[in-house]
């Protein structure tokens, strides 16, 4: 058995939330794209492709559903999304030349180099760009300005493996 977040549906929501305010060049950033991780939960679902983490897979899974939303929305494909050689500073200077409006990031961490980027090249946020990024509300809720962020309910999560485990327990 495998529990994990709704990773394809926070991508629709953080989308749906940017296009909402009217953005229509939206890029995408994960500066940890290689990181090794292993979900408490267990291992990768069915879907994952062989010699895939749970974290590698649900990476993946967030990028193809950037892609998919993006391409659903009828919404310019920003170049930089699959760049993983490029500093920050380059990858901004790439996305900031398609005139992106909006940034998506991986995770929260991402999301506040992005705002020290912005803030270096007195890129205001959001006023000049808006950014959404997902996992934590820490420490987006301490930044200034406060991030935006698609948040997974950990403890509802917890609770329904916690449930699940005791039901797979008690059927044998």
């Amino acid at each position: 058995s495998f529990l994990s977040f709704d990773g394809a549906g926070g991508m629709r929501l953080a989308l749906g939330h940017l296009t909402g305010l009217g953005h229509r060049r939206i890029a995408y950033l994960n500066l940890r794209d290689d990181r090794p991780y292993q979900s408490p939960f267990g291992g990768p679902p069915e879907v994952a492709e062989e010699g895939e983490s749970s974290g590698q897979w649900n990476t993946r899974l967030r990028h193809e559903s950037f892609l998919t939303g993006i391409a659903e929305l009828k919404l310019p494909l920003v170049a930089g999304h699959e760049r993983r050689d490029l500093s920050l500073s380059k990858w901004f200077d790439l996305v900031i030349s398609q005139k992106a409006s909006a940034l998506i990031a991986w995770e929260h961490y991402d999301a506040v180099e992005i705002l020290r980027e912005a803030g270096r090249r007195s890129l205001r946020i959001p006023q000049d760009l808006s950014l959404v990024c997902f996992n934590q509300f820490y420490p987006g809720n301490v930044t200034y300005p406060a991030l935006t962020c698609v948040s997974f309910p950990g403890e509802e999560m917890g609770l329904f493996a916690a449930r699940s485990l005791v039901e797979m327990m008690e059927k044998g």
